[in-house]
């Protein structure tokens, strides 16, 4: 694979200027809005965004459960709106967790039947059972009812119905929630083993970045139905354990303070009243917040509180400066290599 997806290799998911769009009484909403992306066989692409930045919709669209308003979607060379047959041969998915099953039948009668979707007449069918059950540690409970299982152990079967299809692409969304570490892991470690072993090709969305840092080559960024960002995951995790702070100054920050920060970290926001004025400034480094304060009291100013910003992506998606005027592109993060 190389950087931001660029590679002589031909793509096996390839989509255009993709619109997805929903009219709602007073307005039309754009869920998806001018999406481009180019996915390379035997890659493992994370979606990563804040609730309602176009994830899941993107993932159904190019599953073709969605219809595009715009654009197109090719998946190993099949449009998915005019050949859906075609492209479904070559795909399976598991949608958030354990929906992808029948709860009331055996874990090996849901293999059984989803593993004539794609392969029927192939004549092997029960050795891939065989060999599901067993890369998924599913032995000792293939001969029970879905419905009974734990919540982790649904994940693992909705994982094997996707798997036992046999198919070149595999899509999957939220697969760790809910999950405990345990789980989580096991799951990780088989996505991988997959991708390494079976040459498959993994597209995922998730709001889990430990799962995104252990199983993904490249993440992709989205926020309000764009593309914000298209890196090596190594580089996006770092933007994102970024650490994002909020800083109240008594009175207006002096303009030489404000340039050094900007200079110095990634200023998100700064908001000036009369008698305060409110910075949310994200710092690579948690040690380094003791600068942070340094630069601005050493500018004459007086700090009221300081507090770290927890559970909301928006702050890192602004600090990565995207314009929303610019022409769409996959772009690397500010800064990176």
């Amino acid at each position: 694979m190389t950087e931001n997806g660029d590679s002589t290799t031909r793509p096996i998911i390839s989509v255009e200027n993709l619109v997805v769009a929903y009219d709602r009484t007073e307005e039309t909403v754009r869920a998806v809005d001018g999406v481009d992306l180019k996915i390379e066989p035997e890659t493992i692409v994370g979606l990563i965004g804040p609730n309602g930045a176009g994830k899941t919709t993107l993932l159904k669209t190019l599953l073709g459960l969605v219809s595009p308003t715009g654009g197109y979607v090719r998946v190993d060379g099949a449009d998915v709106a005019e050949h859906p047959h075609r492209a479904h041969a070559t795909m399976a998915a598991m949608l958030e967790g354990a929906r992808s099953t029948y709860w009331r039948l055996t874990v090996r009668e849901n293999l059984e039947f989803f593993s004539r979707i794609n392969a029927a007449g192939r004549g092997d069918e029960r050795d891939r059972i065989r060999e599901v059950i067993d890369r998924l540690n599913l032995d000792d409970l293939s001969e029970e009812v879905v419905n009974d299982l734990s919540r982790g152990q649904k994940q693992r079967v909705s994982l094997a119905v996707a798997l036992v299809q046999d198919t070149e692409i595999l899509f999957l969304d939220e697969p760790t929630l809910g999950l405990d570490t345990a789980a989580s892991l096991d799951l990780q470690a088989s996505l991988v083993e997959l991708a390494e072993q079976q040459g498959m090709t993994i597209v995922l969305s998730s709001h889990d970045l430990d799962a995104i840092e252990s199983v993904c080559h490249r993440g992709v960024v989205l926020d309000d139905g764009h593309i914000v960002a298209d890196d090596d995951v190594e580089n996006l995790v770092d933007v994102f354990r970024t650490e994002v702070y909020e800083l109240v100054v008594e009175g207006q920050l002096p303009p030489a303070a404000r340039s050094e920060i900007d200079r110095t970290y990634d200023l998100v926001s700064c908001t000036e009243l009369r008698d305060r004025t409110t910075l949310e400034v994200a710092v690579p480094d948690a040690g380094r917040i003791h600068e942070l304060t340094g630069t601005v009291v050493a500018h004459g100013s007086q700090i009221e509180s300081v507090r770290t910003l927890e559970g909301s992506l928006e702050p890192v998606l602004d600090s990565l400066s995207f314009e929303r005027s610019e022409p769409l592109e996959r772009r690397p993060l500010r800064g990176a290599p």
